[in-house]
This record gives C-alpha cells, structure tokens and sequence, in this order.
C-alpha cells in the first residue's frame, strides 16, 4: 500500500511532468517561429529533464511499491544514479547552450503577433515552473526520498532559468534593435549557463560518493563499536564489518562468531538485540547481524 506521503511525492513529480509536457510543445513552435534562441535552448533543456523525469517517476512507483525486487538493497544507489543522469543532462545542455550563444548573430525582429506570443509564453512558462516548484518543495521537506529532492533540485534551476529567460526574450522581442535583441539574449542564456553547471556540479557532488559506496562517518563507525563493546561477552570472535550508504539509507553489517555450544534460539536473540541497538544508535540504520558458529 502507497502511504499518504508517498502519494504526495508521486503526485507532485507527476504534476511537474504533465504541465512540462503541456508547455513542451507550444515552447518550439514559437520558439522556431519567431526564431528565439533562448526559447529554443529551454526547449531543449526541458525535453532532456522530462525524460530523466518520466524515468524518476517510472522508479518512484516501483520504490513505493516494492516492485524493484533484487534491487531492495540498492533502491538508494537507484535513486543516485538517476540524480547523476539529471547532473549529466544539465551540464551537456549548459555546453550546447554555451556553443549557440557564442554564435548568436542579429536577427530581424518577429512580427507584433509573435513577439507578443513569445513573451506571454515564457511568462506563463515561469508561473508553471513556479507552481510545479511549490510543490516538489512540499513533497521533499521531509528528506525521504532522493528522486524527488533530485526534481526539486532542477526544478529550482528551470524555476531560476526561467525568470531569466522572461526578461532576455521579453527584451529581445520589445527592443527593436537587432544588436541589442543578440545582447539580450547572450547575457540571458549566459546566466542560465553559470545556474545550470552551478546546480550540476552540486549534484554530481551528492551523487558520486554513494554510487561508490562510501563509508560511514566516523561518528557512525564509532556508534557501531560501542554497541559491540556492550555485547562483547556474548560471541566469540567478531568477523567482517561493513559499513556504506546506499542512497539515503545506512547499512551496518556485522558477522558474529558464537561459542558452537550457543543454540539457535541464542544466536536471533542476539542479532535481534543488537539490531535494536544499533538502531538506537544508529537512527534510520539497516542493520544486519550474521551470527556463526566458531569454527573448531
């Protein structure tokens, strides 16, 4: 079962996707009609994060409804790796956008009809974004789930991006002068680009070390050696420990050799007792206690 905070997050990535997909199209008509480069770069950048969107939304489901199967361990790294293709995305569009601006030459200006067109468009573009962000926002407060921090995350760029856009086209389209419409539209998409490789390299930052599978802090490490050191008389010997975060979850797993004497009733009151702890110490942990017997 989908539980009430589960829906809301499959609601607002949903919400998001289905008023980009709404805009998408009305967004390259103009943006081809008129012709407006900053139109066109949006376009092109919402295309690629609509289709990492559809595929998050896709992933969330299967998450909330435990459909991924031998991917129930690594649902974090699932979520990470879909976190990088958004951070791979932004940056390749940011280098599309910054090869075009260079090359902006004048253009003649759009007739009356579709000036007005493109700048009632990328208002209404920025209304949408701003409404879609308000929602992610809502959806993600409470840390839960990466996918959606991940959208929340873009949507703040395409939110930001398109503030920008609105006055680079709105100029370009009231201006008259051919120069000035080219300057316009080359700051515009330039600020676009410095938000877009800003916001990439964040995530490609958060991404990285979990799809590595990088250890724990130190105070975690510490955390796990306090709850053996209280149960030191109760095994014999203590064999592998792992520890690693896979997303937004920690994983604690600690192999435990026990005196061959100890029944197996023992042994789960044990693993059963030191996973408590561990999640006392350790709050959120997935903790796994392996107890074996100590070879003779």
């Amino acid at each position: 079962m989908v539980d009430a905070v589960q829906r809301r997050r499959e609601v607002a990535v949903g919400l998001a996707i289905g008023l980009d997909l709404l805009i998408l199209g009305p967004y390259i008509v103009i943006g081809i009609a008129t012709p407006s480069w900053p139109i066109i770069a949006e376009s092109l950048r919402g295309g690629l994060l609509l289709v990492v969107a559809i595929i998050s939304l896709i992933t969330l489901r299967r998450i909330h409804r435990g459909q991924l199967g031998g991917y129930d361990y690594g649902a974090g790294k699932l979520e990470q790796a879909i976190t990088l293709s958004i951070a791979a995305l932004l940056l390749l569009a940011a280098g599309l956008l910054l090869w075009r601006v260079a090359l902006l030459a004048p253009t003649p200006p759009a007739s009356p009809l579709l000036a007005t067109s493109a700048v009632v468009l990328v208002f209404v573009n920025l209304v949408l974004n701003s409404v879609q962000l308000w929602s992610l926002h809502r959806a993600s407060r409470d840390g839960g789930s990466i996918i959606v921090r991940a959208q929340y995350q873009a949507r703040w760029v395409k939110t930001v991006a398109s503030a920008f856009v609105v006055v680079a086209v709105t100029l370009a389209m009231i201006a008259g002068d051919p120069e000035l419409s080219r300057r316009a539209s080359q700051i515009g998409t330039l600020i676009v680009i410095v938000i877009m490789v800003g916001t990439a390299v964040v995530m490609l930052r958060e991404a990285l070390p979990d799809l590595l599978d990088r250890s724990l802090p130190e105070a975690v490490q510490q955390a796990v050696n306090r709850v053996l050191a209280r149960n030191i008389e109760d095994f014999e010997q203590l064999g592998r420990i792992r520890t690693r975060r896979a997303g937004n979850v920690l994983h604690v797993e600690l192999e435990l050799f026990l005196d061959p004497a100890r029944t197996v009733g023992e042994a789960s009151l044990l693993a059963e007792r030191m996973s408590l702890q561990l999640a006392e110490e350790i709050p959120g942990v997935d903790a796994v206690i392996v107890p074996r017997a100590l070879p003779g």
